[in-house]
C-alpha cells in the first residue's frame, strides 16, 4: 500500500488499526473478541511496520533488509520500558487498564502526526492548468 499511497497515510490507518485492538482487548469481549484484537493487531504490523523504508532500494534489497531487521535478537530500551509500565498497570489495576493506556498513547501519536500531515500538505506543489 505504501508504494500506492503516501507513506503517512498508511502509518495512520495502521494506527486507527491498533487503537480498534486496543479498544477490542480494553472490552474483554471473550474469545470472539480476542480473535478480532489479533486480527486487527496483524493488521496493524503489516501497515506500519511494512511502510517504513518502502521506496529506498531495490524490491529484493528492500525485502532482505526487512527480514534481516527483525531476525536481530536486540534490546530496545522504549519497548522494554513500555513493557515495565504496561506490567504495572496490569498488577495494579488490572488488563482493562493496560489497554485503555495502549488506546491513549495511540491516540497522542495521531495527534502528534496531525501537524507532520499539514506540512506535508503545504509543502506539495501542484501545476494545475
Amino acid at each position: 500500500m505504501s508504494d500506492r499511497m503516501e507513506r503517512v497515510t498508511v502509518l495512520i490507518l495502521g494506527l486507527f488499526l491498533l487503537l480498534l485492538a486496543d479498544g477490542v482487548l480494553a472490552s474483554g469481549s471473550g474469545i470472539g473478541g480476542l480473535t478480532a484484537s489479533i486480527l486487527l493487531w496483524g493488521l496493524h504490523m503489516g501497515f506500519t511496520q511494512g511502510a517504513r523504508g518502502s521506496d529506498r532500494r531495490h524490491r529484493a534489497a528492500r525485502a532482505a533488509r526487512y527480514c534481516l531487521r527483525n531476525a536481530q535478537p536486540r534490546i530496545r530500551p522504549a519497548q522494554l520500558c513500555a513493557s515495565v509500565v504496561a506490567g504495572a498497570l496490569w498488577d495494579a489495576l488490572g488488563p482493562q487498564s493496560t489497554f485503555l493506556a495502549g488506546a491513549a498513547f495511540v491516540i497522542l501519536t495521531l495527534a502528534g502526526l496531525l501537524p507532520v500531515c499539514r506540512r506535508l500538505r503545504g509543502s506539495s506543489t501542484t501545476v494545475r492548468a
